[in-house]
């Protein structure tokens, strides 16, 4: 597990505690200034979240709570108490006045400070009154503190310990220092001049403290004491528990800042920080403690388990030292390769990274070529890291899609938890010389390129096997920073999808391709479709451009057209009781065009089947100058799809907001719209057509209480 936070611009995480609310795993850490003049600018507290202890997601930032914090706040602590995450973290950048804070939470991301912040430093004349790093762990009905402070000169960092009863609130008047010297100072040359970040664990009714050993850097090592009181320490052994890592690894220059989890089944989890280029980034990563005769150890990383099952018995030396496969851990073509190592993660637990370079063949090389789709079950996390995948020309099939079979007349059993994410610069490239392109409803050849045409034996039109990533009937997903280039028809489609994400995708499509010199038409390039019965999802930061619409949300009817596989994955299916609805949707920050002149975002519906409770903020146009205007930057219904236009009433509770076009229409009204919004949209226009306008077949009638405001047009300039 390798975990680090690229906000302030490259990988920087520090000072982990992780906590379990629920079902989720919460991981808390420090995050430095921007640096960048900005206002009010410090350390910040981030805030990750996981299915397991591996994979992790950020998921929020505290902000100042109180105002010692607004210096800066850091080194977090956190327990669960009584289903509350509570929350101990130093309000830093103060110098000898830094001191620890306190602050709630019911769902681990949003915080109720105390209103006695700081609740604690420290007393004596042993210490310079500061207070930092916080650890907290339950003993003896009362709730024990442990912060590191320093001698007065301010040269030695040192370990002590305080009390408050754990039915208080934790206030600044609840806390009693216990300690009149320090619990644990440096002594041991390794320790050099520090000891910080007490992190506490319970074994066999002892106290273990693992801390940080010397600066940061110094290098920084992780020893262990172990208590009956709590109060008077031993140290479990003269060298470190886990030392900085060798020349050239990842926490060459140190293994620091301990926290330890314990799991459900007992299994305690060392979390820590590293680097190797003397802390200009910092990585988290974790370790399994194991004990032998009350002395604690890290088990190597290919022992080390998640969630009770092991990930590698160490037997493949490529698999040592990490939780995760690869598919160069395997033989075989590239996608077999892959669908091995996917295979394989699934049944341990873990999941499987791409990397850029490909070891398959003689030499390495900086793509992965498919010859079929890579094939995604339940619980697969896939992570493309820096990687190129590319479609061979001799594959007719996705770049990504579920395992669960096509063409059945019922609905399949859904998949779970499905991932895709991508690191860096991560591609899928559609193939030099695609066999088919196009929709179910194009004939290869007729309009639309593919070197299956006229080929005997082959399938003489478009289907579902042109379509890049291809989910249905999958709950909790994501699908996470991508660039999909030349797809051979839309690049990521969603059918019966629920509770995901999609974020962070560039498209880069024109609607034709160079092939031996000559411009080919590609048609059908959308960029991502949401298809019947999709909901609970969230779209945002989609740029780029398509050869088609860029963004569309399509619920038409279900058709069997015989002797064809149509677009649609499970095209027959249809589950009646407003389950192919698309519904509960939110659409933001839109930041593209379509090369071929048709919709940056576009919402249609057909047959009865309903589109609702969708909001759509932030469309901006960004056709360029000399290319083609798109039809409209935002379309809703049609006549030409489907049973035709909606009906008044089907296509309902939409809000549009924020919407800049330089398209012929900003937001067109082709079908029918009721109990919906439209604000804030400026279309630049050069013949004065109004940011709202109707196509032929609808009109005022099919609008029903729709408020409109803030609507202007605006001439080229």
């Amino acid at each position: 597990m390798m975990f680090a936070d690229t906000s302030r611009g490259k990988p920087f995480s520090k000072d982990p505690a992780v906590v379990r609310l629920g079902n989720r795993y919460l991981l808390y850490y420090s995050i430095p200034p921007f640096r960048d003049g900005r206002e009010g600018d410090g350390w910040r507290i981030g805030v990750a979240e996981g299915m397991d202890l591996d994979c992790w997601e950020k998921v929020g930032e505290l902000p100042p709570l109180s105002p010692c914090d607004n210096n800066g706040m850091a080194a977090p602590g956190a327990i669960v108490l009584d289903g509350r995450v509570h929350l101990f973290y130093t309000a830093y950048g103060n110098g000898p006045k830094d001191a620890i804070c306190h602050a709630v939470s019911a769902d681990g991301i949003r915080f109720t400070p105390n209103e006695s912040n700081p609740v604690f430093s420290p007393t004596g004349s042993w210490n310079c009154g500061r207070a930092i790093d916080p650890d907290v762990i339950e003993h003896d009905g009362r709730l024990l503190l442990y912060f590191s402070t320093r001698d007065p000169e301010f040269k030695v960092q040192m370990t002590g310990v305080a009390a408050a009863p754990l039915s208080s609130s934790f206030g600044r008047a609840d806390w009693t220092q216990l300690c009149h010297a320090p619990i644990l100072a440096p002594e041991l040359p390794w320790e050099q001049d520090c000891i910080e970040a007490s992190a506490l664990c319970r074994h066999d009714g002892k106290l273990y403290m693992f801390y940080g050993g010397a600066y940061n850097n110094a290098p920084q090592q992780i020893g262990c004491a172990v208590s009956d009181d709590g109060l008077n320490w031993k140290r479990v052994s003269d060298t470190p528990v886990l030392a900085n890592g060798a020349p050239g690894e990842w926490n060459s220059s140190e293994s620091g800042h301990p926290f330890v989890f314990e799991s459900a089944a007992g299994v305690h989890h060392l979390f820590f920080q590293g680097n190797n280029d003397n802390g200009d980034t910092w990585y988290i990563s974790r370790r399994e403690i194991a004990w032998g005769n009350g002395i604690p150890y890290c088990k190597p990383y290919q022992e080390t388990e998640t969630n009770g099952k092991q990930i590698f018995s160490g037997n493949n030396e490529a698999q040592q030292g990490r939780s995760f496969l690869t598919p160069n851990d395997f033989q075989g073509t590239d996608t077999e390769r892959i669908n091995q190592a996917i295979k394989a993660a699934a049944a341990a637990g873990c999941r499987v990274v791409i990397p850029r370079t490909n070891l398959g063949g003689c030499v390495p090389e900086d793509r992965w070529l498919l010859d079929s789709a890579i094939l995604l079950e339940s619980n697969t996390v896939l992570e493309l890291d820096n990687c190129h995948i590319k479609l061979s020309n001799r594959c007719r099939d996705n770049f990504i899609r579920g395992v669960s079979s096509s063409n059945s007349e019922s609905a399949p059993q859904p998949l779970r938890n499905i991932h895709i994410r991508g690191v860096g610069r991560a591609c899928l490239e559609g193939a030099d010389r695609p066999r088919a392109t196009g929709d179910s409803g194009k004939t290869i050849g007729a309009g639309t390129y593919g070197t299956d045409a006229g080929v005997d034996r082959e399938k003489q039109y478009g289907d579902w096997r042109n379509i890049g990533i291809l989910l249905g009937f999958v709950q909790h997903f994501s699908i996470e920073n991508l660039l999909i280039k030349d797809s051979h028809c839309w690049g990521i489609s969603l059918e019966y999808c629920a509770h995901g994400k999609v974020r962070d995708i560039e498209f880069s499509s024109d609607g034709v391709k160079v092939v031996d010199d000559n411009s080919e038409t590609v048609l059908n390039q959308d960029g991502l479709d949401l298809r019947r019965g999709c909901h609970d999802i969230l779209i945002e930061n989609i740029s780029g451009r398509s050869g088609d619409d860029l963004v569309a949300l399509t619920a038409l009817p279900g058709r069997k057209k015989s002797g064809m596989v149509g677009t649609a994955y499970f095209g027959e299916v249809m589950l009646g009781d407003g389950l192919d609805d698309i519904r509960h949707i939110v659409v933001r920050n839109i930041r593209g065009y379509s090369a071929g002149g048709h919709h940056i975002v576009r919402l249609l519906n057909s047959g009865g089947i309903r589109m609702h409770d969708i909001l759509i903020d932030g469309v901006v146009d960004c056709t360029p100058a000399g290319v083609q205007p798109c039809r409209a930057t935002l379309k809703i219904g049609d006549h030409n799809y489907g049973d035709g236009a909606a009906a008044v009433g089907e296509t309902c509770r939409i809000v549009v907001n924020n919407v800049i076009s330089k398209a012929v229409h900003a937001v067109l009204i082709g079908g029918s719209l009721s109990d919906s919004i439209v604000t804030n949209v400026v279309h630049h226009s050069s013949d004065g057509v109004e940011a709202l306008s109707f196509s032929p077949q609808s009109g005022r009638d099919c609008v029903c209480n729709v408020r409109l405001a803030n609507l202007m047009t605006a001439g080229i300039g």
